[in-house]
């Protein structure tokens, strides 16, 4: 149960992928499995996801296929390309109304917080983003809480 809410998380609808991913990620940075987050938080579509511009990553991903997303002006039509330090990644104005009025109706519902993390530079007004620096252990949002599984399995005499 955790690794399927840690899947859907970062997007993955089966774990056997978040798996493969993961394996992936092995083979890059090694045993290090704190660069296995890295690379899962390096992908366009959790970088965007955020942001707080769309209600859940199914969209982002069809938002991405469907060419709306530029890194560097250059149109990206997957959705695990992995972000580079610099690179800036804009939308397709023609969007940028619904994005505001997503922000705006959100805002009112008090639902979303524009407090994005420590390793990205976000420009609201121009809907631009950039990755600045890698995220550190305290940066990376945790999906599931270790204290309901720690809990449950101690054993108590």
């Amino acid at each position: 149960m955790y690794y399927k809410k840690i899947s859907l998380f970062f997007g993955f609808k089966k774990t056997s992928r978040f798996f493969k991913a993961c394996a992936n990620a092995k083979k890059i940075w090694g045993k290090n499995s704190f660069g296995v987050f890295l690379a899962l938080e390096a992908r366009l579509s959790n970088f965007i996801f955020r942001l707080n511009l769309f209600p859940s990553v199914y969209f982002i991903k069809k938002f991405i296929q469907f060419g709306n997303v530029f890194v560097n002006n250059k149109t990206i039509n997957y959705s695990s390309h992995i972000l580079n330090f610099n690179e800036i990644v804009s939308f397709n104005r023609k969007y940028f109304r619904y994005f505001y009025f997503h922000l705006k109706s959100n805002l009112k519902n008090r639902r979303v917080y524009l407090n994005y993390p420590n390793f990205m530079e976000v420009d609201y007004k121009l809907f631009v983003v950039m990755l600045i620096r890698n995220p550190e252990v305290i940066d990376l949002t945790k999906p599931v809480s270790f204290n309901l599984y720690t809990k449950f399995l101690t054993i108590s005499k």
